[in-house]
């Protein structure tokens, strides 16, 4: 499904501004959450077709989140933590992690999270030296950090009937990851 606040012209333009830049010289910054019981792994219906269910949107377990960076074909600087993301935390896992780790010349491409948007951030990206960049509203197929995401997830969800905690599940995701 497609947002209908997509705007088709915003993002012909950022995909045209993503083709000055090196893929290597692009570092992807996104945040994303889990929990350990997130859905059922069985329910009844016909044969053949993946069971879609609802879910509440109460968020009654404690959420796991995971900040990280994607580049060069692999995570970077991966800060998992319990809580919501915001600038305060944000801005610690930029100046703690991701700094360090940023190149002169580097494109930071962040979405539209009013968090991204901070002056501390702005400040922390420019002395490494580096641009953000942010990509167009409700797009975020065009963020290659997503895939990744979806690769991690389906890892915690593979070994949800395990006594493993979410934790330890997203530090073994990590390391299959970064396995070549």
């Amino acid at each position: 499904m497609r947002s209908q606040q997509r705007a088709e012209h915003r993002r012909q333009a950022f995909h045209d501004q993503l083709t000055s830049f090196d893929d290597a010289h692009i570092v992807w910054v996104d945040e994303c959450g889990m929990h350990s019981e997130w859905s059922r792994l069985y329910g009844r219906g016909p044969r053949g077709p993946r069971i879609v269910g609802e879910i509440s949107g109460e968020r009654i377990v404690p959420r796991t989140r995971m900040i990280a960076a994607y580049g060069e074909g692999h995570l970077l600087t991966p800060f998992r933590f319990d809580g919501h993301t915001d600038s305060v935390v944000f801005n610690v896992w930029v100046e703690q992690c991701l700094w360090s780790q940023l190149k002169a010349g580097q494109v930071v491409m962040l979405d539209n999270a009013s968090f991204h948007t901070s002056y501390k951030t702005r400040q922390l990206i420019e002395s490494a030296d580096c641009q953000r960049l942010f990509q167009p509203a409700y797009s975020p197929d065009l963020h290659k950090i997503e895939p990744q995401w979806a690769h991690v997830k389906q890892g915690v969800r593979a070994n949800q009937e395990t006594d493993v905690s979410i934790h330890q599940k997203l530090d073994m995701q990590r390391v299959q990851m970064s396995e070549p």
